[in-house]
């Protein structure tokens, strides 16, 4: 039955029960009248206002059981009414007024209530099994108990059972009073609830789990439980109102079970608990009696099996990550030395309103018990007094607060620079700041953490930083509300001196860590030795470089993750250690297999060695860092499957991984990347991913859904079957350059993950492979640590827009929604990653191919330019061609295009349009220059010359073009990336140690293997280009990975590229000739090995006007 036009109340909404039947009345269309007792407490309110259907149909009301007529405006109106209300206790020091008056006065209140309103069809009270059982019957397995069997209350007085007793009378007087009253009531009891939560607090009966699994004791109880699923209990409600025939009592009961059976599932669940093995009674388990499920079948219900209840739910799990949180919460600095923290980025960030804030930590308790920020306006008018008083729990939320109130109140915005820098302009002078209202703005975390980082960002845009770049990325990460920071920098050093005490030297250690462009596959263990080795200037900097970094972090607040040890090793040790089992991995993606820099060396989990290094790695950053953290992260297959999927070796290698940690640190938690269980998903099914994830003990694990904005894990996993995740967005792939997005996930994806059945969702993160593009994007995923509810788009991007901009201006907005619905809303579930033509290059022969792969594209290109909201992938083509991601109409962007240039002379001097106008041109481009490439292949395929040498003569062109476009702003220039490799020589000698000892790289071939002698240049070239190792004759695999769209390499390296190869075409075209795809090759990789190992100097300032080249474009090939 559809709930859609009817109205319905249901009491203590805030409850186990009754949240779940709100959320499924919700789903049915109901509207839905709650009560709770205190409107103003988020923690009774907000998981029910964040539901699905919540802000259209879902209305609050204050009522209080014990104020007679207090219900009387809440079910006016209403066709149903589902009583649940009623306190549940165990532990009373007065039971008449804690329970039975609140539960018999509570139930006649609403039964009077009722019985005033005609509209009313029936009313569903929620009783129990208390109400029963308890009449001092014996039980024995013959017995079958039914709806016919009612407590007894002198014997539940006499027994002192008060809770039996509150249920026994509040039953008993409702159905007195519904006789009298005609009123049509139905009675459900339902035994031991378990199962999924929606609530943030414990109800009675898991809590009773909970605190067997946290004392851990050696016995568990010698009790018979009646367990039920929370989900059969709410259908039963709800089909006790919508059946007309249903009437009576209704027994819920699924399972009745000894306490072992209890214990027995637990364990096969969760092998990692600490659990009772034996009950406190020796004695024999008695079969227990019987509980009839006649009655209740004519509602439908078909009852969960035990197996299959969720005795660990996400309120456990919480109570586990609050402890987690309450020791991370020990470790932070004074609230003096926070404030300061704060108050320095303010300085950073708008130096000339230092005076204008006041700044100042306060408990969680303000908050009830969660981190937050309040903003409010200062009551000190005096004339030099600070303006905006920001409270908050640590100095990110402070610093969150500000950018909060710069963002909403102030139309400001902040971006990183690369990105067209922060935008100020909008802020009043000091002294006019605007007000807030009255009670201030007050925003709580939904949940705790807001995650940071990827492991191979410190690769892809970190690598080359000072620590005058890494104080701006700290100030953005504090303002955006970064609170759990991946700390990487550094390990290298502190992998040194471990490995030195296990008699490794560093001449061993050269061949082992990767160059700095490829630390972060070396530390996976993808790798070793490729663009090494490592100068001891680079591993020291880079320690004095991680302190700094964390020693700022610390201050304001954050909690950093540190690295731990994944069984990684280099091959010296297995000559040190014969004993050892030591494992050699298989190929990451070499050509050919060559052991310089392929397949690495595993510690066996198992084998005692890896838990003394992995202890000792930790001990050793705890000595150099001090006690920062618990928090560790490891991934020790990421993109390596296991040696065998045996559940049980999974398990044993989880749990040593884990104890490796927790010798060093006790406290230990251990955070992992989810990206496994999605790349490599053929290995990881249910009972791998089950003995990894409860391998270690519960609430020990935090697992980052990495995919999460495209390919959530947590919807195929039952929430990863228990174990707290944060919900990632990955979105960028090797730092590479291309309008990209899925907003409409980003704003909502969260909020589902937190609010779904059984959530074990912890905080939210980015992920992203590279930063430094796609604003929007981030300032978004940003938002949504401190969003409860689901952000409308339309309106969002209106205000971003006004803010980035620093004002309305009605062109570029009309051109945002445009993008909104195009570039942003990728929806085709393909994990984005630039092929561009230009900046990723076939390596095929078209001659062997069909025309009908290229033509398939082609009428794609053509669909896409007439149709909106397309979405083509060409991913199952045989063609070795590799196909354009492009899931949108070219002609739309070309209009938001059009937009944003007629905006141009409002917005000329703005640095955020400048980059924002030099992108969307360059995607257009980009995209035109793909449509060109296949028209050229065609024209070869069609043995049409002139049509070749015509496409291909646009193909290069547009190359040069967007090469000029690119120049005319800071930050699309190779240049930059380049000096900054080469600014970490630290004086001139090293500088020439560099340019002669390392690089430039000699390169000679030897059976078409490459010798070579690196450097931090080098490096920076490799990895966006070549990116790993080739022969003479064949690219490397990984070629183009790490592609960008910057000027200089457009000019120097892709346009030789596509020009070599345009060449040959027309040769073997005009010459009548089989085209010589291998000569190509080597030619090309010849002049790419000489360009990586090369020391032209390229531009690091802007030349032209971005405005004015971008116009001309528009007008060249879209006019």
């Amino acid at each position: 039955m559809s709930g859609a036009g009817k109205v319905v109340c249901v009491t203590g909404a805030s409850g186990y029960i009754a949240s779940w039947l709100v959320k499924l009345l919700l789903q049915r269309g109901y509207t839905v009248r709650a009560t709770v007792r205190k409107l103003d407490d988020p923690v009774k309110t907000e998981h029910l206002r964040a539901l699905d259907g919540a802000n259209e149909r879902l209305h609050l009301f204050k009522a209080n059981l014990i104020e007679e007529g207090s219900f009387d405006p809440v079910v006016d109106g209403c066709e149903g009414v589902f009583h649940t209300a009623s306190p549940v206790s165990l532990s009373v020091t007065d039971p008449q007024a804690e329970l039975v008056d609140p539960a018999v006065k509570g139930t006649l209140n609403v039964l009077r209530s009722c019985s005033k309103v005609p509209s009313i069809k029936r009313v569903v009270i929620t009783s129990s099994m208390a109400a029963v059982m308890f009449n001092g019957k014996p039980l024995n397995p013959d017995v079958v108990i039914d709806e016919t069997w009612f407590s007894d209350a002198a014997f539940c007085e006499q027994s002192k059972s008060w809770y039996m007793l509150s249920k026994t009378l509040a039953e008993d007087a409702a159905w007195k009073f519904a006789k009298e009253n005609g009123i049509d009531l139905v009675t459900l009891n339902p035994g031991f609830v378990i199962g999924p939560f929606l609530q943030p607090t414990l109800n009675l009966t898991v809590e009773a789990v909970l605190k067997l699994i946290k004392n851990g004791g050696p016995t568990f109880s010698d009790g018979i439980y009646r367990f039920v699923d929370v989900r059969d209990v709410v259908n039963a409600h709800i089909q006790a109102f919508e059946i007309p025939s249903a009437s009576g009592r209704y027994c819920l009961v699924g399972t009745i079970a000894h306490y072992s059976e209890a214990m027995r599932i637990l364990h096969k669940s969760y092998p990692a608990l600490i659990l009772p093995e034996k009950c406190e009674d020796e004695k024999p388990v008695v079969p227990p009696y019987q509980i009839s499920k006649e009655r209740v079948k004519s509602l439908g219900i078909d009852f969960i099996p035990l197996e299959l209840l969720p005795f660990i739910s996400s309120s456990e799990q919480s109570e586990a990550i609050e402890a987690v949180l309450r020791r991370l919460d020990a470790k932070r600095p004074s609230p003096s030395v926070q404030e300061s923290a704060a108050k320095a980025v303010l300085q950073r960030l708008l130096p000339t309103h230092l005076s204008s804030f006041e700044f100042k930590i306060v408990s969680k308790d303000v908050c009830n018990g969660r981190s937050c920020f309040w903003v409010t306006n200062h009551k000190n008018s005096s004339r030099n007094a600070p303006e905006i008083l920001i409270k908050g729990t640590t100095a990110v939320e402070i610093t969150s607060g500000l950018h909060w109130y710069l963002k909403y109140q102030c139309g400001a915005h902040v971006s990183w620079d690369k990105t067209g820098g922060s935008q100020i302009a909008s802020i009043p002078k000091p002294g006019s700041l605007p007000l807030v209202s009255d009670k201030g703005v007050l925003i709580q975390r939904p949940v705790p953490w807001n995650y940071y980082q990827n492991v191979v960002t410190s690769s892809y845009s970190y690598v080359w930083w000072d620590w005058e770049r890494w104080e701006k990325e700290i100030d953005w990460m504090a303002l955006q509300g970064v609170n759990l920071p991946l700390a990487f920098t550094g390990q290298e050093a502190i992998w040194q001196k471990v490995f030195l005490d296990f008699n490794i030297s560093a001449q061993d250690l050269n061949g082992f860590f990767g160059g700095p462009a490829f630390l972060a596959w070396a530390r996976m263990g993808n790798l070793h030795g490729w663009g090494g080795p490592l100068s001891q200037n680079w591993l020291d900097q880079q320690l004095v470089l991680q302190k700094q970094i964390l020693s700022r972090m610390i201050e304001l607040g954050m909690t950093p993750v540190l690295p731990s040890f994944s069984g990684n090793v280099p091959a010296a040790l297995k000559e040190i250690f014969p004993s050892a089992s030591i494992t050699r991995l298989g190929d990451w993606n070499t050509v050919d297999g060559d052991h310089r820099w392929c397949c690495t060396f595993l510690l066996n989990p198992s084998d005692p060695l890896f838990v003394e290094i992995g202890e000792a790695f930790i001990k050793q950053q705890i000595k150099e860092y001090g006690d920062v953290t618990d928090i560790y992260n490891c991934d020790t297959f990421n993109e390596n499957s296991p040696p065998t999927s045996d559940p049980t070796y999974i398990t044993s290698l989880g749990a040593a991984v884990y104890k490796a940690m927790s010798k060093a640190d006790k406290d230990a938690v251990w955070l992992m990347q989810g990206w496994l269980f999605y790349s490599d998903s053929s290995f990881w099914k249910p009972p791998q991913m089950k003995a990894l994830l409860h391998s270690v003990p519960f609430g020990k694990m935090i697992v980052l859904d990495l995919f999460a904005d495209v390919k959530p894990i947590w919807k195929t996993s039952s929430e990863f079957y228990g174990t707290p995740y944060i919900w990632c967005m990955l979105h960028n792939f090797g730092g590479n350059i291309e309008m990209y997005g899925v907003l409409d996930a980003i704003a909502s994806g969260p909020v589902d993950a937190r609010v779904s059945e059984n959530s074990t969702m912890v905080g939210v993160g980015m992920c992203m492979e590279g930063i430094e593009q796609n604003p929007v994007v981030y300032e978004l995923m940003s938002e949504m640590a401190f969003r409860n509810n689901k952000v409308q788009l339309e309106e969002w991007l209106k205000t971003y827009s006004r803010r980035r901009y620093g004002k309305t201006v009605h062109n570029v907005e009309a051109a945002w929604e445009i993008l909104h619905q195009t570039v942003y809303n990728c929806t085709d579930g393909i994990a984005d990653h630039n092929i561009d033509f230009i900046v990723k290059f076939p390596d095929w022969d078209p001659s062997l191919n069909t025309r009908s792969e290229i033509s398939k594209q082609i009428q794609m290109h053509k669909l896409l330019a007439l149709h909106r909201n397309g979405r083509f992938i060409l991913s199952e083509t045989s063609s070795p061609l590799p196909p354009s991601h492009l899931w949108y109409s070219t002609q739309d962007v070309i209009n938001a295009l059009r937009l944003f240039l007629d905006s141009g002379n409002d917005l000329a001097g703005s640095l955020t349009y400048r980059y924002d106008l030099v992108d969307l041109t360059r995607q257009v481009l980009s995209k035109l220059a793909n449509k060109v490439y296949l028209d050229a292949v065609t024209a070869f395929q069609d043995k049409d010359a002139k049509a070749l040498s015509f496409y291909s003569q646009k193909f290069q062109q547009l190359i040069k073009d967007i090469g000029k476009l690119l120049a005319a702003d800071d930050n699309f220039l190779l240049g930059t990336w380049l000096e900054s490799a080469k600014k970490l020589a630290l004086n001139p000698s090293e500088m020439r140690q560099v340019r002669t000892k390392f690089s430039p790289l000699v390169f000679y071939y030897t059976q078409f293997r490459i010798t070579q002698l690196i450097g931090t240049e080098w490096n920076a070239k490799t990895q966006v280009t070549m990116w790993f190792d080739n022969t003479k004759s064949m690219q490397s695999q990984l070629h183009d990975y790490a592609n960008k769209f910057w000027s200089g390499l457009l000019e120097g390296y892709y346009l030789p590229r596509a020009s070599t190869y345009f060449s040959h075409l027309l040769k073997s075209l005009r010459g009548n000739e089989t085209f010589k795809l291998v000569e190509w090759r080597k030619e090309w990789i010849a002049f790419s090995n000489e360009w990586q190992a090369g020391t032209e100097l390229y531009p690091v300032k802007a030349q032209g006007d971005a405005l004015a080249i971008s116009r001309a474009l528009y007008e060249k090939y879209f006019s």
